[in-house]
C-alpha cells in the first residue's frame, strides 16, 4: 500500500493476474483516474480516515471487523425498516 510506483503496480497487476496490456495501458493513458479522483473526494465528503471503511446504512464501521457485527447492524436496520 505505500508504494504506488508504477513498477509496483505492474508487480500487483501480474501476481493479480490481469491481462498486462491492458493494465500498462490503462496505467499510462490514466483511464481511471477521474474515476478515482471521484472516489476520494467521496471518501474525504464523509470523512473516511483508514481502511477499510465500511458504512452500512449512514453508520460507519472503521477496521476490519467480524461479519458478525455487519449481520447485526443490517438486521438491526431491517428490523427497524419494518417496524414502521
Amino acid at each position: 500500500q505505500d508504494d504506488l510506483s508504477k513498477p509496483a503496480l505492474l508487480g500487483f497487476g501480474q501476481q493479480a493476474g490481469l491481462d498486462m496490456a491492458a493494465f500498462t495501458k490503462a496505467l499510462d493513458e490514466r483511464t481511471y483516474q477521474a474515476a478515482v479522483d471521484a472516489e476520494q473526494q467521496e471518501g474525504q465528503d464523509i470523512d473516511v480516515r483508514g481502511t477499510p471503511t465500511f458504512l452500512v446504512n449512514g453508520r460507519r464501521f472503521g477496521g476490519a471487523r467480524p461479519i458478525e457485527v455487519f449481520r447485526q447492524a443490517i438486521d438491526a436496520d431491517l428490523a427497524s425498516a419494518t417496524a414502521h
